[in-house]
């Protein structure tokens, strides 16, 4: 049996925080020498390449070590961004910005294949995973969605390597801003600006309904910063 070309193999590794959700994707990687994996990359970004490859879009690497996919820079998820501070960031990661909590493409399934029951644009010129969704085999992970469901909200392994695609092809092809975080500088300065307010206004105000007023004006004008701050792609402490 021949060998399948490194180009054409990558793993498929899911990375699940410590409360069992999965938030980030592991899109590269260098294995040991005595794993039965040696492909360096995921399967996520072989075919997101595979894709804008025909499209004419090739990967560059950056001073920086980063991968550069025309005018979008893949980074990796720095050591000391927020929760994950301090914990495992091993190879190249990045926040998984899911799209849906339901299916993110079209779902074709054997028995339509075979009974000649789909139609031949729904799989033209687009990305296509082949995937196994029996819960027999236990390929289902929690997701953010799960946390805020009154449902039990699983992803299929396949539908999650779906999402990392979409998420890289979004950020290429239409310009949509990756999720990302703050310098350290970024992070110190923030904090340290919003705890000098807070103490100035407790040196100012005298008394408690004055205090009160403001804690609450703060709290909404500082949720309502960082709720229109995320939703431009940026995580901030």
């Amino acid at each position: 049996m021949p060998e399948v070309p490194p180009e054409r193999l990558g793993f498929t590794d899911v990375v699940i925080d410590s409360d069992g959700l999965v938030r980030r994707y592991l899109w590269y990687a260098s294995f040991n020498r005595d794993s039965p994996c040696q492909t360096e990359m995921s399967l996520s970004l072989q075919l997101a390449l595979h894709y804008l490859a025909a499209e004419g879009i090739d990967p560059k690497v950056t001073l920086e070590d980063e991968v550069q996919l025309g005018e979008t820079t893949l980074r990796s998820l720095p050591g000391y961004a927020g929760n994950y501070s301090g914990t495992s960031n091993a190879g190249y990661q990045m926040l998984l910005d899911y799209r849906t909590p339901g299916d993110i493409a079209q779902r074709v399934t054997l028995k339509q294949i075979l009974t000649d029951q789909f139609e031949p644009s729904w799989v033209k010129d687009r990305v296509v995973l082949i995937g196994v969704t029996a819960p027999s085999l236990q390929d289902d992970f929690r997701t953010p969605f799960t946390r805020n469901s009154n449902q039990t909200i699983e992803m299929r392994g396949v539908f999650i390597h779906a999402q990392m695609v979409s998420q890289i092809l979004s950020a290429v092809k239409d310009g949509q801003q990756p999720l990302w975080i703050w310098s350290q500088w970024g992070e110190f300065l923030w904090i340290w600006g919003w705890g000098s307010l807070g103490g100035f206004f407790v040196l100012v105000c005298k008394r408690l309904f004055h205090w009160v007023g403001v804690g609450i004006a703060n709290l909404v004008i500082l949720s309502g910063v960082c709720f229109v701050v995320f939703i431009q792609g940026w995580w901030i402490p």
